[in-house]
């Protein structure tokens, strides 16, 4: 009898260590299987590449020590051998693993996040949240005011405000960044102004999780879109040191760019850096 595909696929992870379960199946047509001696091979997938690691008899776990070099997206695979005959794979969700050490710096190159960047929906509507963009615009359906990438590459992270209402708020998030590599962090970025569509707290603030734990946000943060003076807009600079926000004893840390939003003009950010 072939067996079905195992149950309930999953790995947990302490450290570098990666211990995957499953639940031993039957047979596809409902057939018992002497589950001590089905054979159940496990694939590592990293970025969507698989990679056989091993393979162990009548027993549901394998435990794989894996300690990426970057930002990965990873996954593993279960297969279950009676005999001659194989079943198909089943598939843990996806998980980042691994972290940044500094400097970083990502551009959003050719209007694409990567491998380091994750959007949190914070509340309602997914439509509008961070998105990765060529160019984009200040207004409505890409008004003559149009956004190009401060450094000509092609990138930047764009929210779409002026169609979102006020309750949407989303967080880009960078990859766990090594505590160990990072004294007196800075976080340098740009962040595109207008005097259009006057909102009096529309923006982002600038975030930190530490160890996967509640954002808290950095003092000082709150950069306004709107401005008047007409030698802050368009494209302006900030660095901003996180500060208080970062825990002295954490291991990693995330940072975060939370919209502020109040259905204005499109926010745009670029050009991010983060380095001691």
């Amino acid at each position: 009898e072939t067996p079905a595909a195992p149950g309930n696929p999953a790995f947990t992870s302490d450290g570098d260590t990666r211990t995957v379960t499953w639940q031993a199946p039957a047979g596809i047509h409902g057939i018992p299987i002497d589950a001590s001696s089905l054979v159940y091979t496990v694939s590592r997938v990293v970025d969507g590449v698989e990679q056989q690691l091993g393979s162990v008899t009548g027993v549901t776990t394998y435990t794989d020590s894996y300690a990426p070099s970057r930002p990965v997206r990873l996954q593993y695979t279960v297969t279950a051998k009676n005999g001659s005959k194989e079943s198909a794979a089943a598939l843990t969700a996806a998980v980042k693993a691994g972290h940044i050490d500094l400097p970083f710096a990502d551009s959003f190159a050719g209007g694409s996040f990567g491998g380091v960047w994750d959007v949190e929906q914070v509340s309602t509507s997914s439509t509008y949240a961070w998105k990765p963009f060529s160019s984009f615009y200040v207004g409505r359906y890409g008004s003559s005011a149009d956004i190009l990438s401060v450094d000509d590459d092609g990138g930047l992270a764009g929210f779409e405000s002026y169609d979102a209402n006020i309750s949407n708020q989303s967080r880009l998030v960078t990859a766990p960044i090594s505590r160990s590599s990072s004294i007196a962090p800075v976080v340098e970025f740009w962040f595109h102004h207008d005097n259009g569509s006057s909102k009096p707290n529309e923006g982002i603030k600038l975030q930190v999780s530490n160890d996967n734990g509640e954002w808290m946000d950095v003092a000082d943060s709150h950069i306004l879109r709107y401005q008047t003076d007409e030698d802050k807009l368009g494209w302006q600079k900030y660095n901003i040191l996180l500060g208080d926000a970062l825990a002295a004893e954490c291991s990693t840390y995330r940072v975060g760019f939370l919209t502020v939003n109040e259905s204005g003009n499109n926010m745009a950010l670029a050009a991010v850096r983060i380095f001691t």
